[in-house]
């Protein structure tokens, strides 16, 4: 079976192919683990220093073996008919997407999802979150169509900077993209895009060849304009007078002016915690508690805009797996507004229970925190167990806020509201944004677990 890589710093190994089941050992980034051919509920058992056990999918990551002729297939089976690409580029990431069958790994190849025979996947030597086939928005209000035809409905509108993720169709001068929830399509205009490592080749033909005349190379962060072509994992790309093609996964957003990361709320890692609900409508906000979502609906949350009918309850933020008690700090500056579940007016949010086995309600400065910046929006942390801030202190960022707390497992619930345009249903005139559009760190937002 293959051997591939851990991606994620403290990757739990489970028991059991459950997120609830007992942590038998942490494996750090970039660790070898055996696969052992198990898979279960996105669980794939592997075998590392030691142990036996399960981790979830998403922190793994392999790279692709051969001479560019291993194939992606859509089943797990050797046949003519079943063939999506006839030859994944050698040392291209792929990401596991949870399943295990006849030898094959289930993965995602520049954003197509099939299956790979593992014989042919093995280890990744830099194992970064991987970036390629994720673009931005050029221009404030991109709009993202129906089908690729400017004339068609717009199903969405990203805003300026937003990481854009490429699904590898073309039509025209459109790219078919995904972006928080929803998939359309993208005129290439409206696309930027910049290389993510230093050395990238603009070449003149679209393979990895060596005998393909290299046009440049490129530093980090070199921008490139998108000209709308996609083939064999590479971008059709000009870069001044040079017009070339540059592989996917070496490309990424424009570097934009400085903007906070989500991990600077704790302080930490990239990835260093998983998302364990994302933003807008989720299984667990539709079919298990649908009533703690339905106040989010009177923030006029984007997601409604692609429904048709009634607008489903969606999770109002992110709930980031942090552990109970750690320190949390504000990303950005502004004045406290709520230091407190039920203090001096502050809104809903429980903390669930302090380490003492209290309820935060009855808790001060326990449960909800909220930041109102200097363009009137909101910065919201929820489930706090203990809140240090007070209300009317003002805060740079890397100033400490409190400590995370647990409701549901431990978490902190990051949201954040904006105010333009406003929201014409809401006494607050306040809409919620997906903190991802805001806070962004690499793909961090983009891979939930």
């Amino acid at each position: 079976m293959a051997t591939i890589t851990i991606l994620d710093q403290s990757t739990q190994v489970h028991a059991l192919p459950v997120k609830e089941s007992a942590t038998i050992k942490h494996l750090g980034r970039g660790t070898s683990v055996d696969l052992t051919g198990n898979a279960q509920a996105r669980f794939l058992e592997v075998q590392a220093q030691g142990v036996r056990g399960w981790v979830y999918y998403s922190h793994l990551i392999a790279r692709v073996l051969g001479s560019n002729n291993v194939r992606l297939r859509s089943i797990p089976a050797i046949a003519d008919n079943n063939i999506l690409v006839p030859g994944m580029l050698t040392g291209v990431r792929v990401l596991p997407t949870g399943q295990m069958q006849n030898g094959f790994l289930s993965v995602r190849y520049l954003d197509l999802e099939g299956w790979a025979h593992s014989d042919f996947l093995g280890t990744t030597p830099n194992p970064a979150p991987l970036q390629g086939g994720i673009v931005c928005a050029e221009h404030k209000n991109t709009p993202i169509h129906a089908d690729p035809d400017g004339a068609s409905a717009t199903v969405k509108k990203a805003p300026k900077g937003a990481k854009i993720r490429l699904t590898g169709q073309t039509s025209g001068n459109y790219f078919a993209v995904a972006y928080s929830g929803v998939n359309g399509w993208i005129h290439t205009t409206h696309l930027c895009a910049a290389t993510v490592e230093p050395g990238v080749r603009l070449r003149s033909l679209a393979n990895a060849n060596p005998a393909s005349h290299v046009l440049e190379e490129m530093t980090r962060g070199a921008v490139v304009e998108l000209t709308g072509k996609m083939q064999g994992g590479f971008l059709s790309v000009t870069r001044g007078a040079n017009e070339g093609w540059v592989l996917a996964t070496l490309l990424g957003p424009v570097p934009a002016n400085p903007v906070p990361s989500l991990c600077s709320i704790w302080k930490g890692d990239d990835r260093q915690f998983a998302i364990s609900q994302p933003y807008g409508p989720t299984d667990f906000s539709i079919n298990v508690h649908p009533e703690w979502y339905a106040y989010g609906l009177d923030y006029c949350p984007d997601w409604c805009a692609n429904f048709d009918g009634d607008c489903p309850p969606g999770h109002t933020g992110l709930d980031v797996n942090v552990p109970y008690g750690t320190e949390v700090f504000t990303p950005v500056e502004g004045e406290v507004i709520c230091a407190g579940t039920n203090a001096n007016g502050c809104a809903a949010f429980s903390c669930g229970w302090t380490a003492q086995g209290e309820f935060c309600e009855d808790v001060p400065n326990a449960g909800r925190f909220e930041l109102r910046l200097a363009n009137g929006a909101r910065l919201i942390y929820g489930h706090m167990s203990r809140i240090t801030a007070e209300i009317g202190q003002r805060l740079k960022p890397g100033d400490s806020v409190g400590f995370s707390g647990r409701y549901n497992g431990d978490h902190v619930h990051v949201e954040y509201r904006d105010v333009s345009p406003p929201c014409a249903r809401n006494i607050d005139d306040v809409r919620l944004l997906n903190p991802c559009d805001v806070l962004m760190t690499n793909d961090f937002c983009l891979e939930p677990v």
